[in-house]
């Protein structure tokens, strides 16, 4: 189901790139006309890159600095929090600006586990 997911996804983005969409055009479009195909290309996409995002992090290994909430899986909230808004109708960079404004301590988690990750990779 994984490969098929993602690949259902990436034939979605392909064809209407080919339809003239620039690839940002073609990732919005079909997150808003399939959003349960994009929901299951996130989640396979997810499971086979693991390693690389917050699965190989422990909670406790996180900072949390004083009055910010402690968030279990930062990348995979922060993915969610951005697909939502993509969902609404924001462009990408709208959607980043928007969550950045709204949940400051979501962004500093999702920077603070996505370099950690970044720092564990093999060179």
């Amino acid at each position: 189901m994984s490969t098929d997911s993602i690949a259902s996804w990436n034939k979605a983005i392909e064809d209407k790139m080919q339809a003239g969409f620039s690839r940002s055009q073609a990732v919005r479009a079909v997150v808003m006309e399939q959003p349960e195909l994009h929901r299951q290309y996130l989640a396979a996409y997810n499971a086979q890159h693991k390693t690389v995002h917050s699965g190989t992090l422990q909670p406790s290994r996180l900072a949390v600095r004083p009055g910010q909430q402690a968030y279990t899986d930062p990348i995979g909230e922060w993915a969610g929090a951005l697909a939502e808004k993509i969902r609404q109708g924001y462009s990408r960079a709208q959607a980043v600006r928007a969550i950045v404004h709204e949940n400051p301590g979501l962004h500093q988690a999702y920077l603070d586990a996505y370099n950690a990750a970044r720092r564990k990779r093999p060179a």
